[in-house]
């Protein structure tokens, strides 16, 4: 993969995790008022927004499924990340929820840093929350080697994992489980 094609992909799977929060100010800034609660409108937008996220992350998914690189690791130690990933994720959610009276200059601004502070982040943690609803599970694993990486998994008990066949890399921390 050459290195221009490496980063848009990178960005791909970043905003994929970053549309969650995206779609919280989105909702908010349609949000009806306590008497319009059926407000059609409000329902379509959020529809819309939700089977949009789902679509893209998952449609991502796919194609992360399809490399050819296929990697192994030994395990030292294994633990779920889910508890750790959501309250930040909620987070990000609960300050985007604010943002909604604000110019739209300045929520750009303030959505971009987020934006950018999330890719940042996800160099050492990735947690995309449309996966997480797909049924995938997030686990912190410490390799043999002492590295510390995230593996996604569709297996929900991961406390005796001695190891791991088949790992696609989607980044040089994260790794998603192949399927049998």
């Amino acid at each position: 993969m050459t290195v221009l094609r490496r980063f848009l992909w990178y960005r791909l799977l970043t905003l994929s995790s970053f549309a969650g929060v995206l779609l919280c100010y989105w909702l908010a800034i349609g949000a009806p008022l306590p008497g319009d609660f059926l407000a059609g409108d409000y329902w379509v937008r959020a529809g819309l927004g939700v089977g949009g996220s789902v679509l893209f992350g998952w449609s991502l998914l796919r194609s992360v499924r399809r490399q050819a690189s296929v990697d192994t690791m030994v395990v030292a130690d294994i633990r779920p990340l889910e508890s750790a990933a959501l309250p930040t994720y909620i987070g990000l959610c609960v300050i985007t929820l604010d943002l909604s009276g604000l110019a739209v200059e300045r929520v750009g601004a303030i959505l971009l840093v987020l934006y950018i502070l999330w890719w940042q982040l996800e160099r050492v943690f990735y947690f995309n929350l449309v996966w997480l609803c797909l049924g995938y599970r997030f686990y912190e694993v410490r390799t043999s080697g002492g590295n510390t990486c995230v593996v996604i998994s569709r297996v929900r008990d991961r406390k005796n994992t001695t190891s791991f066949e088949r790992l696609l890399r989607i980044n040089e921390y994260t790794f998603l489980e192949v399927e049998r």
